[in-house]
């Protein structure tokens, strides 16, 4: 429970309390008469019984932590299915994602436990949201493929050049690889995942530069 929550609670209880305290103090001390005495004491055990009874029935619902921690939950799906419907990553790079979107989400959660006002469990939502959303896998494999495609489709271009001997090709091919190989030593210097939509595509078209 937040401190607000915990007030609430406390402040329920207190009014309970003080409803059966004005009921017992509005009974006479002294009664004129033994049927009035035990009228009046009659009363007061009543006030005494249901206040203690509207007492302990106080119990309230620690919700704010719950909906913080369900709408982090929220953020953790929407992020799995967006991530499921890219086309451009392989299974292995969307699993990757899915654990770095967990991770953040339960470092939110933990942040919303330790949290101990609305204010606090307010900003852990919104900071762990935040996170989750913002977890944008980078298509390192598709980069990949595109530059090794590149290379044998040059290998298979040199090789049909009637004009360059032997030793021509084998120089040419090289110098394409070593093109390739700079490219993808450039590509795998980048994050699997990047923290914003906008460092994902900038590692992304760093991955292609060149």
């Amino acid at each position: 429970m937040t401190k607000e929550e915990k007030d609430a609670a406390k402040k329920e209880a207190q009014d309970k309390a003080n409803e059966a305290t004005d009921a017992i103090n509005k009974q006479p001390d002294i009664a004129e008469t033994p049927e009035k005495a035990a009228e009046a004491q009659t009363a007061v055990d009543g006030a005494k019984d249901k206040g203690v009874a509207d007492v302990k029935a106080v119990n309230p619902v620690a919700a704010k932590k719950a909906e913080a921690k369900q709408a982090i939950d929220d953020a953790l799906t929407a992020k799995n299915q967006e991530i499921d419907a890219r086309t451009d990553l392989t299974p292995e790079e969307k699993t990757k994602a899915k654990e770095v979107a967990k991770a953040q989400a339960d470092v939110a959660k933990a942040a919303v436990d330790n949290a101990t006002t609305n204010a606090a469990v307010d900003k852990a939502k919104a900071d762990g949201t935040t996170a989750v959303a913002n977890v944008t896998p980078v298509a390192k494999e598709e980069a990949k493929k595109a530059i090794n495609d590149a290379l044998t489709a040059k290998n298979k271009e040199i090789d049909a050049r009637p004009d360059l001997t032997d030793e021509e090709k084998t120089a040419a091919k090289n110098e394409a690889k070593d093109k390739a190989d700079a490219q993808l030593a450039k590509i795998n210097e980048q994050p699997d995942t990047a923290t914003t939509p906008t460092a994902a595509k900038n590692s992304s078209r760093c991955s292609r530069c060149g």
